[in-house]
């Protein structure tokens, strides 16, 4: 169960567990909970991250093809990773791309999301939250020196091309969270900020989810409004599928503007 730094909940609730597990004498239960800011050292999860980040750029019916594909090797390397890039790079869209980004939870798994993006795959082609960007952006924040992970995060955004849910440049996204919103940490909000300012490059638009009673989510939505650079639905959800009708409205408006 991983934790971070902040005043998030995320901090807490491997404490609160082992706390309860204590106080049922289940002392003989292990309760890992690294703490995200320190997994830097880890190149082997550094790579799944960028493989899993490459997967999810893919159209829906290839990510189990380049699923497969990655995962026949271990550890995965560097330039199998690329490879895949590039082949995803080179494929022909004429779906208007959405970027998908914001708590990865609410991103990724579908019954926390209300299922939300089961069917938007049929009308436009979706870039889904970097996971390897968002621990680089972590990492940069608590001063660690990351010049490597930058120069491989830049390579694979080549390749991918315009199916890049990358920034060219990881400073450029520090540089609009200083200048949106300063020292900020929790759920890694400062990035979340200026992934929603920012966007991916060939996004048209960009949908950030969170959970509905969120604070860093609150906080966010008091200091970006205006700022993004791309039409942008922040959207609370709390799995009980009342968001559908937010990101209806938000879709049609998007059709009518990409028609």
């Amino acid at each position: 169960m991983p934790q971070n730094g902040g005043a998030e909940a995320d901090g807490q609730f491997s404490r609160v567990i082992r706390c309860r597990l204590d106080a049922m004498g289940r002392r003989d239960v292990m309760l890992y909970s690294p703490l995200l800011e320190e997994l830097h050292r880890d190149r082997h999860l550094w790579y799944d991250m960028l493989a899993a980040d490459v997967v999810m750029c893919a159209p829906l019916q290839k990510r189990q093809h380049y699923l497969s594909l990655l995962c026949r090797e271990f550890p995965v390397s560097l330039e199998k990773i690329k490879t895949c890039a590039s082949e995803i790079g080179g494929e022909k869209e004429t779906r208007p791309i959405i970027l998908v980004h914001g708590e990865p939870t609410c991103v990724f798994n579908p019954q926390v999301n209300g299922h939300l993006f089961s069917s938007l795959e049929e009308d436009f082609r979706l870039l889904h939250l970097p996971m390897a960007e968002y621990f680089l952006f972590l990492w940069m924040d608590e001063g660690l020196e990351c010049g490597a992970q930058q120069k491989e995060i830049q390579d694979i955004h080549g390749s991918l091309g315009r199916f890049s849910p990358y920034s060219p440049c990881a400073t450029l996204l520090r540089q609009a969270a200083d200048d949106a919103i300063g020292k900020l940490s929790g759920a890694n909000g400062r990035y979340r900020l200026a992934k929603s300012i920012l966007s991916a490059e060939a996004a048209m638009a960009t949908i950030e989810v969170a959970p509905l009673y969120e604070n860093v989510a609150a906080l966010l939505n008091l200091v970006s409004e205006g700022s993004a650079i791309k039409p942008l639905l922040r959207l609370p959800v709390n799995g009980e599928g009342v968001e559908k009708q937010r990101l209806e409205t938000f879709l049609h408006f998007l059709k009518e503007h990409h028609g």
